[in-house]
C-alpha cells in the first residue's frame, strides 16, 4: 500500500494466517511468516518483480516474526524460533538467505520480536525478566523489557528495566538516535484492567537508554510502530473496536496524525526501505 494515495496490491491469497512483513534493503524481496506448511509456522520469501515465493525456513520448532537486515546486500534475516525440545523456549535466531546458514543468537528462553539496528550490528528483541503473570515460571506471556544486543560481541543490556510494565513493538529510527514501543502501563479507558483498548501507549526512549518520551496520539491505543526511511513519520496500527484496526501516520516533526485505512483486519504495517 502506498502511504500518501492508498493504492493497495495483493501479495498473497492463502485461507491461512501469515503475518509480520519485512522488506529486504532493495525493497524487491518481503519475508513473513506463514501458518501453512507442515502443520506450523515457517518463514516465506516473495519476490516482487517475478511474483514468485519459497518457503526459506524448515525450523525444529515455529518461526515467527521475521525482520530482513536493511543493509544492502545483507542476506541475514533474525526471527523469533520458538521450541519444544529439549526444552519449550523462544529466542532469537538468524538465518542466512543465501547460504542457509542457521545462528541461535539468545538464550533466554522467553526473547521475542527482533527489530535491527540500521547499520546491521545489532538486534533490538523483547525479555521477560519477572514472572508477572504469576504462574510460576517466566513465559512469553509475562511482561518484557526491551533488549539490546551488540551481535559481534554477544553482549546484551536492558535498555528500559520495567519488569512490571510490558515494552513491545520496538523499531529503530533510520540515524539510530531513537527507538519507538509500546507499552501498556496503566488503565486509562477505566474497564478495569490494562491491555490494548488503553491509550497514551507509544513511547520513544533514546537508543541505548535514557528518558523517554510519550507520543501525542490523541487519546488513540496504538501499536505495531513502523519508520519511514527518511525518519520522520511513524506507521502504527489503532485498535478500532469489534477485532478492527487502522493504519495511521504520526508526524514527528509536526505531530500531525492522520488515519491512512479505513478499519479492517490489519496487522504490523512497515515501511519499505529508502529507494
Amino acid at each position: 500500500m502506498h502511504p500518501t494515495s492508498g493504492s493497495r496490491r495483493q501479495i498473497t491469497n492463502n485461507a491461512t494466517i501469515e503475518e509480520a512483513p519485512s522488506f529486504s534493503a532493495d525493497n524487491w524481496t518481503l519475508v513473513y511468516a506463514s501458518y501453512r506448511s507442515q502443520g506450523g509456522w515457517e518463514l516465506y520469501a516473495y519476490d516482487l518483480r517475478r511474483g514468485t515465493e519459497q518457503q526459506i525456513t524448515s525450523f525444529e520448532g515455529e518461526a515467527h516474526f521475521p525482520a530482513w537486515s536493511p543493509v544492502p546486500g545483507d542476506t541475514r534475516i533474525a526471527f523469533e524460533g520458538r521450541t519444544s525440545e529439549p526444552e519449550r523456549a523462544t529466542n532469537i535466531w538468524i538465518l542466512d538467505i543465501a547460504t542457509g546458514e542457521l545462528t541461535q543468537l539468545t538464550r533466554g528462553r522467553a526473547d521475542t520480536r527482533p527489530s535491527w539496528s540500521p547499520d546491521g550490528k545489532r538486534i533490538l528483541f523483547g525479555r521477560p525478566t519477572t514472572d508477572t503473570s504469576g504462574d510460576g515460571s517466566i513465559t512469553v506471556s509475562d511482561e518484557a523489557d526491551i533488549f539490546e544486543l551488540d551481535i559481534a560481541s554477544g553482549e546484551e543490556k536492558n535498555l528500559t528495566n520495567s519488569p512490571e510494565v510490558g515494552d513491545f513493538n520496538f523499531a529503530w529510527s533510520p540515524d539510530r538516535k531513537w527507538i519507538a514501543y509500546t507499552s501498556l502501563r496503566r488503565d486509562v479507558n477505566g474497564d478495569g484492567s490494562i491491555n490494548m483498548n488503553d491509550s497514551e501507549n507509544l513511547f520513544m526512549i533514546p537508543a541505548g537508554g535514557g528518558t523517554e518520551r510519550l507520543l501525542n496520539l490523541r487519546g488513540k491505543a496504538v501499536f505495531s510502530p513502523s519508520w519511514s526511511p527518511d525518519g520522520r513519520f511513524i506507521l502504527v496500527l489503532v485498535t478500532e473496536g469489534d477485532g478492527q484496526n487502522a493504519i495511521w501516520r504520526f508526524d514527528t516533526a509536526t505531530e500531525d496524525f492522520i488515519r491512512i485505512t479505513e478499519p479492517g483486519p490489519y496487522y504490523h504495517p512497515r515501511y519499505s526501505n529508502a529507494p
